[in-house]
This record gives structure tokens, C-alpha cells and sequence, in this order.
């Protein structure tokens, strides 16, 4: 530095570049996860249960008027009412309406309900499934290090930030060396697991070299360092240098350097190669889309099991029950029926039990 100040005389400068830390940029949130995020996980356990209680009182409610023949049958069994709330909330048709006054005010309370539930879902839905968004991403040195994001260091750039006072990068737990600059920020941009000190248009240089069309979305930056003015050095006392002083002016002034980048940046669209692969507007409908539909799928078949191994169970448990009761009676002369309910899809079956002794 004194050996420019005491041999040479600097112009004014003809550019500015600021020196900053190019950090990784928040990754998309994946579609699908976006799209159930859409609801809490405490509002879609509310919405399996208002589900669940509206399946098991309209079935409840259309077995008791099915004395006064007020209900038809499309909710006397636990199935078909399952099934007709299900289309419901799935905005369905029934297969039959409710005809009973206390099963259809239940019925109109839960289509507002489902009705209301899958506008809100439905406003989101297309919105979320194109763009999703992305992840939120690093404030701090601190969350840096916790992820793991190493320091790419340049030791002329770390000597003259010992000068000033932003040191707080230099307490990165993992530093590794970046004398090529072009492959540390090469990295930073498309691994995104490495931070590193360059000039703020650098890497947006190289992000339009390969085809990156929304170069935001690749570079991000989490604080300046310093600022760095780039002037023309001369010999001392030239008598050009207020010539030279004057057109640099009136350069920057009319704002000659803008439209020069202006013009590299659209000539590295046009020759660039498309490398690097974008998340579009339009995307393939593919089977990761469906996972929610699948594990659904699951639980169905699941919950299908369970019951089937529990009806199988119980009656082995009931036949057992009449075995023994028969062997009791024919060994103690008495005649004993046991009281039992049995549940087959929604039909209830009582059955007194009674004691008679023959003596």
C-alpha cells in the first residue's frame, strides 16, 4: 500500500465490489411434504376424528330409528357409514340421503364441515404443489456450524480482514483451503455445504455461465466484509490523470459499467449450457407425489387386518363359550344361556341369558 501511495497516483474509482460471504441457499421444500404442512398435525387429528364420531353416531342414530323404519340403509352399518362419511369428506355424493331429522341435522353440520375444511385445503393446494417454497436459511455463523458448513479461506482476503473489524467468520469450526476460488464457489452454490469469501458478482457471473435462469435462487449471501473500490493507478504527476479522471466520471455517471454487465450477463444466457436442473413450474406427476395416498392405503389395509384377527378371536371365544356351556349343562342338569353381544357391520344382537333349574 505504500509503495502505490509514494510511486503512483490513483484515479477515482470506476468500480465498486464488495467482498462479501457467499453462504448456501435454503433448499425447495418437497411438494408433498408442503402440501400436508398446508394443516397442523393437531388439525388433522381433529379432522380423522370428527370423521370417526360422525361415522359412529349416525350409525348409532339410524340403528335406533330403524324401529320406527324413519332411516333407510345407508348408515345401519358401521361400514356403509364409514364409507358414506368418507365421500363426504371428499366431497362425494352419498349413496343414499338421510331421511330422519337427527341423522340429517348431523349429516348438514358435517357437510358444512367438510365443506369448509376442503376450500381452505383446495386454496392451498394447487399453490403449494407448483411452488412450495423453501426452507429457512442461515442467519448466523452459529447455525452454520451446527449444520456442518465449512469455511473456504483465502489467505490475502483473511490478512486484510484481520485489519478490520469483522473477524466473526474466522471462528468457523472447519476450514478448508480455497485457492481456486472458482470450484470453492462452484460448491457453495450447487453442493451447498461450504461458505466462502468472494466479490458479490462473481458468483453470479458463474451461475450464468451454467444456465442458471433464477440465479437468486443459487446465490445467497449473509453479510458484506468490506468494500473494495477499484481506481487506475499512474505514475506520479502524469497529465492525464485529470483527463482520465473526467471520462471515468461521465463512464460511471451515464452508467456505461451497468449496461456492460447488463450485455455479459445476457451473453452468458445465450451461450451458457444447461447444466444445472431447476425445479419448474411444470413438473410430471410422478408415484413420490402419491405417498400420502399410499400410506393411507396402508393404514387401511392395516386397520382391515387388525379387525379381521380380532373377529376371528372373538369367535373362537364364543364358540368356545357355548362348548363349555353345553358340557356344564349336561353334567349339573342346568340350562345356562350366556349373555353375549355380537357386532357384525353395524348389527347389534341381544341375547338374554337365563337360568333354569330342573330340580
Amino acid at each position: 500500500m505504500d509503495f502505490t501511495l509514494v510511486y503512483s497516483d490513483c484515479s477515482v474509482p470506476y468500480m465498486r465490489e464488495s467482498v462479501r460471504l457467499q453462504i448456501p441457499c435454503p433448499n425447495p421444500i418437497p411438494k408433498v411434504k408442503r402440501v400436508i404442512s398446508i394443516f397442523t398435525v393437531p388439525s388433522w387429528f381433529m379432522l380423522g376424528f370428527v370423521y370417526l364420531i360422525v361415522s359412529l353416531t349416525m350409525w348409532i342414530i339410524s340403528n335406533i330409528m330403524k324401529t320406527w323404519n324413519f332411516e333407510p340403509d345407508c348408515f345401519r352399518k358401521v361400514a356403509d357409514s364409514l364409507y358414506n362419511s368418507w365421500a363426504i369428506l371428499l366431497g362425494v355424493s352419498v349413496t343414499e340421503l338421510p331421511t330422519s331429522p337427527y341423522v340429517r341435522f348431523l349429516f348438514i353440520i358435517y357437510v358444512s364441515y367438510c365443506f369448509a375444511m376442503t376450500t381452505v385445503f383446495g386454496a392451498f393446494f394447487t399453490t403449494f404443489l407448483i411452488e412450495p417454497g423453501y426452507d429457512r436459511g442461515f442467519k448466523s455463523y452459529e447455525e452454520m456450524n451446527n449444520q456442518g458448513i465449512e469455511y473456504g479461506s483465502l489467505d490475502l482476503v483473511d490478512q486484510i480482514i484481520q485489519i478490520s473489524d469483522n473477524e466473526e467468520h474466522l471462528r468457523m469450526k472447519s476450514k478448508i483451503d480455497c485457492s481456486y476460488i472458482t470450484g470453492c464457489v462452484e460448491r457453495a452454490m450447487f453442493e451447498k455445504n461450504l461458505a466462502v469469501l468472494t466479490g458479490s458478482n462473481f458468483p453470479y457471473f458463474l451461475a450464468l455461465k451454467h444456465g442458471v435462469t433464477d440465479v437468486n435462487r443459487v446465490v445467497c449471501f449473509l453479510d458484506t466484509v468490506f468494500d473494495v473500490y477499484v481506481p487506475i493507478a499512474m505514475h506520479v504527476g502524469n497529465p492525464l490523470l485529470p483527463l482520465l479522471d473526467r471520462h471515468i466520471r461521465q463512464c460511471v455517471e451515464a452508467g456505461v459499467g451497468e449496461k456492460f454487465w447488463s450485455e455479459v450477463k445476457h451473453l452468458l444466457q445465450l451461450e451458457a449450457k444447461r447444466k444445472y436442473s431447476e425445479n419448474e413450474m411444470y413438473f410430471v406427476f410422478g408415484l413420490n407425489h402419491l405417498g400420502p395416498v399410499f400410506i393411507l392405503l396402508l393404514c387401511g389395509y392395516s386397520l382391515s387386518i387388525l379387525v379381521f384377527v380380532l373377529e376371528i378371536i372373538v369367535g373362537k371365544f364364543i364358540f368356545l363359550s357355548v362348548t363349555i356351556s353345553k358340557i356344564f349343562f349336561l353334567t349339573t342338569g342346568k340350562c345356562i344361556f350366556f349373555l353375549y353381544t355380537r357386532f357384525t357391520y353395524g348389527d347389534l344382537f341381544y341375547k338374554l341369558s337365563f337360568v333354569y333349574d330342573f330340580d
